[in-house]
């Protein structure tokens, strides 16, 4: 039913978050992080001998903990997410309308509307 697949849709945007945004801020990280530190902290004669195909180690280092720390972000936004969730969920099951019987049919849902036809 509808409510089913908006909690698995939820599910799998949450799950997908916490891995694609730690990726791309990482990889945004390391190109950006390279060209700050040739900018600001290489001497422009080592620039141009270091150019062939060595791997800058901090721009790794950079894109790794850029990466964690979006990772972590995720992580403290997801548990917000499911507490305010949590909370709002204890608060509608609160409300008398809301209350299951032994059959596990609300109030809400028992309530016939009839429509009169002149």
């Amino acid at each position: 039913d509808n409510v089913t697949a908006k909690s698995m849709m939820y599910a799998t945007s949450v799950g997908l978050n916490m891995v694609v945004a730690p990726i791309t801020f990482g990889t945004f990280m390391y190109f950006f992080a390279g060209s700050i530190f040739s900018r600001f902290f290489d001497d422009p004669e080592e620039l141009e001998d270091a150019r062939g195909s060595a791997v800058d180690v901090r721009r790794v280092i950079a894109g790794v903990v850029s990466g964690v720390f979006m990772l972590f972000v995720e992580m403290i936004l997801f548990v917000i997410r499911s507490d305010t969730l949590d909370s709002a969920v204890r608060k509608k099951g609160r409300r008398r309308e809301n209350r299951a019987n032994a059959f596990g049919y609300t109030e809400k849902s028992m309530a016939r509307t009839y429509v009169r036809d002149d």
